[in-house]
């Protein structure tokens, strides 16, 4: 197996150089054309552009020919750039075909881990278009049952000893995902093959796509940190990344916000929430996350915060993502917004 793999990774080094000397060769071949526009135009790129009849200089034309040459030169180039991509990535899917992340269909050049089909018929929430929604107020139930069991241990205990829970009215969280996430569906593939089989590509793909999605709407536009989902030390050592943290960093760039991963921290290793029932994932995340030491000193100007994006992968009943906005909420208290995305939404 280590051979045939090596032979492979041997075949596609050679055949990268090939084109590589191929494209070149063309390139010298249509250097002709554009010599003047590279090196050769004496008049337009020297400084000796001069009128044909009286010999003195015209600095303006002068100017506008350098301008117009530098121009074509740029797309000369750029058009280069692009046939040489798309050579190199036909002749890669000669030896390694890309597939289609959802149907497996074998992708065209100008495809990207999703075919066209699929993308045609892809099930976008657009949550991101309103405030109110089905994630937002399945999240924000999550929060109102937390902020009711308080009140019920303030009348139980007395006031005292529950005096930091009195904060001023909670604002409400916005919410959106990508795309509707069921079993049934090949769509699921996206998730499970981001999560399980290390496509970290397709998470930096669908979340560009999130956070585009997420930069078109005016409540999300002053989001100012956006934190990840964190998973436990030894979970992420065992499979290399988080792939919250992937999507993160993508919607962080699509937001202009500030991406933070050393916030809040997962204390301890919680089991798998695939199979397990609404109330066993409540059980099986509470008290998994805190706040690192350096946030809960102070160590960060809270007071040009306003708006805090958390992100997961999926949302299904919203337990891990209430946990982690629990733990926030200790201090990052109210006005501050605290809002959730996810790739998917299974609730």
């Amino acid at each position: 197996h280590r051979v045939d793999r090596r032979q492979r990774q041997m075949c596609i080094r050679d055949s990268i150089i090939f084109l590589f000397f191929i494209n070149f060769f063309l390139f010298l071949i249509s250097g002709d054309k554009h010599h003047g526009l590279l090196c050769g135009n004496a008049e337009a790129t020297s400084g000796l552009c001069r009128d044909r009849t009286s010999g003195i200089a015209s600095p303006p034309k002068q100017a506008a020919d350098q301008t117009a040459a530098l121009q074509e030169t740029f797309l000369f180039a750029t058009d280069m750039k692009d046939l040489i991509k798309g050579l190199l990535i036909a002749m890669a899917d000669l030896l390694l075909p890309r597939l289609c992340i959802v149907c497996g269909r074998k992708l065209n050049v100008r495809e990207k881990h999703i075919c066209l089909y699929c993308m045609a018929d892809f099930p976008f929430t657009r949550f991101w278009k309103q405030k109110h929604n089905a994630m937002a107020d399945a999240f924000n139930a999550s929060i109102q049952k937390g902020l009711d069991a308080g009140r019920s241990f303030s009348e139980t205990h007395g006031p005292e000893e529950n005096q930091a829970s009195q904060h001023p009215r909670e604002p409400y969280a916005f919410a959106a995902a990508l795309f509707f996430f069921h079993n049934g569906s090949e769509y699921r593939n996206i998730q499970y093959s981001i999560k399980y089989k290390g496509d970290i590509q397709a998470g930096r793909h669908f979340g560009r796509i999130l956070g585009s999605r997420l930069a078109s709407a005016e409540h999300f536009s002053d989001v100012d940190i956006v934190i990840p989902v964190p998973l436990h030390w030894s979970r992420q050592w065992k499979r290399g990344y988080n792939q919250a943290e992937i999507v993160a960093k993508e919607v962080a760039e699509q937001l202009g916000a500030e991406l933070k991963t050393d916030i809040i921290i997962r204390n301890r290793r919680t089991r798998t929430q695939t199979e397990l029932s609404a109330e066993e994932k409540e059980a099986n995340v509470s008290g998994a996350f805190c706040i690192s030491s350096f946030s809960a000193g102070g160590g960060m100007e809270q007071e040009r915060i306003s708006h805090i994006l958390l992100i997961d992968d999926i949302f299904t009943t919203g337990s891990t993502l209430y946990h982690c906005f629990a733990a926030l909420r200790t201090v990052f208290p109210p006005p501050l917004r605290i809002s959730v995305a996810t790739l998917g939404f299974a609730g």
